[in-house]
């Protein structure tokens, strides 16, 4: 796992050169962003339910789409990855484009008909892999990119997520997280620790999968609005 997460972040790190800065182009965004979701052993079909419904909830939230509309580039790029061990990440939704209000809605639609496809131990470090493999082919020029991992536990297979982390700072990718500590209280401290990373990176906690939504929203509202330089 360790040469085959090191040779996908070396290809992603090649692929980085392919355009920088802002571009009128309809297939540009302002913010590529990898929504990474939990579906290992710890995560219920409920559950795994609740993350679906909460990212849904959240961009259909008003102020959320009026922030994706007032980019720059007026749109976001979003691939939605589920993962669970460290060789099992599938890509639910490929790469889109989210700009218009039915972009979004139809997102939405999208994330509520979704299955479950696979579970597994609790790879972290699996996931930023598969996330730097997803951002270097994303088609969108983008000047952000951004893996958000949403999870209830600490990695627990593969290799440590500092090392995937620590490829992810070097490639310019920030990594975000979103921790849901109904089952390991310690969780955004953890995550502190050894797993985010990059530009204004930060992690949101979610006391149980209810509040899942709400921390969500927040998180989506911090990852896709512009820095202040």
């Amino acid at each position: 796992m360790h040469k085959a997460g090191s040779l996908v972040a070396a290809i992603f790190i090649l692929c980085l050169g392919l355009a920088a800065g802002h571009s009128k182009d309809p297939d540009a965004v302002d913010v590529a962003l990898v929504l990474a979701v939990d579906c290992s052993y710890s995560v219920t079909e409920d559950e795994f339910g609740l993350q679906l419904q909460g990212i849904a909830d959240a961009l259909r939230n008003p102020d959320v789409k009026r922030l994706i509309r007032s980019g720059a580039d007026g749109g976001i790029g979003v691939v939605l990855l589920e993962w669970s061990g460290h060789d099992t990440q599938d890509v639910a939704i490929p790469w889109t484009r989210l700009g218009s209000d039915e972009s979004i809605e139809n997102y939405a639609d999208h994330l509520l008909r979704l299955h479950r496809l696979e579970s597994g131990y609790t790879s972290i470090s699996g996931a930023i892999g598969a996330g730097l493999a997803q951002l270097s082919r994303v088609s969108f020029r983008a000047e952000r990119r951004v893996i958000d991992i949403s999870t209830d536990g600490i990695n627990n297979d593969g290799v440590q997520p500092d090392i995937m982390r620590d490829l992810a700072a070097r490639a310019g990718v920030t990594v975000n997280g979103l921790t849901i500590t109904n089952d390991v209280a310690y969780l955004d401290l953890y995550f502190q620790h050894h797993v985010i990373t990059g530009p204004r990176s930060f992690v949101v906690k979610a006391d149980d999968y209810a509040a899942y939504h709400e921390a969500m929203k927040r998180k989506l509202l911090r990852e896709i609005e512009e820095p202040v330089s």
